[in-house]
């Protein structure tokens, strides 16, 4: 799982460390995602039993992005860029660079709680050292939230400046669903934008 923890550090390295996002131009178009198909602004992954919608005023991320973004982490984690690691990049939008929803699905059939479990708290202690290495100021609250019939893991970070204001925030929900493990990360720089992405999660259907 050690590529599941670069993708998802590099989701926070994107929004915290290089200032700089994916150009939200893509249209709703199926050739942006590796798992699911659109409909208008319904997005709908028949593997995991996930229907879901996303705002209106809010872009796909396009794949092209993604991917870079992936072999970036990889070599910064020392990684083989080229090893197919499993990991699909499902329904992802942003509105500018610091307001995201990311989500990837990597199968996990034949693995026990343990894996899920260890899998979980390396993503949290790779973010951990990502921020400790660059010098930024965090802290974290984890909580469960069921959902339907999913219970996620969800794992809040918060990043403060040097007047020990937060500035930034990373949302990660976290489960095993139909066999895959399913990440979704929202990043945002203020509560109204977490609200518009939130029900990309929260008032999902998951059958």
């Amino acid at each position: 799982m050690k590529t599941l923890f670069a993708l998802t550090l590099g989701f926070s390295t994107l929004f915290t460390v290089f200032s700089c996002g994916p150009n939200p131009t893509a249209k709703n178009d199926n050739s942006e995602v590796e798992m699911g198909t659109f409909d208008g602004q319904n997005y709908t992954c028949k593997e995991l039993g996930w229907e879901t919608s996303y705002p209106k005023d809010a872009a796909v991320t396009p794949l092209s992005d993604l991917k870079s973004l992936k072999e970036r982490t990889q070599r910064a984690a020392g990684e083989d860029s080229k090893e197919d690691d499993g990991i699909k990049y499902l329904l992802s939008y942003d509105y500018d660079f610091n307001n995201s929803f990311q989500s990837t699905a990597q199968d996990f059939k034949g693995k026990s709680n343990a894996d899920y479990v260890m899998a979980r708290n390396g993503i949290h202690a790779s973010a951990y050292e990502n921020y400790y290495n660059n010098r930024i100021r965090v802290d974290s609250t984890a909580a469960k939230k069921t959902i339907g019939k999913v219970t996620f893991d969800v794992w809040t970070l918060n990043l403060y400046n040097e007047k020990a204001e937060a500035y930034a925030h990373q949302e990660m929900y976290t489960a095993v669903i139909n066999g895959y493990f399913f990440s979704a990360v929202l990043a945002y720089d203020d509560a109204y934008y977490r609200d518009k992405m939130l029900p990309t999660i929260t008032k999902a259907k998951y059958k």
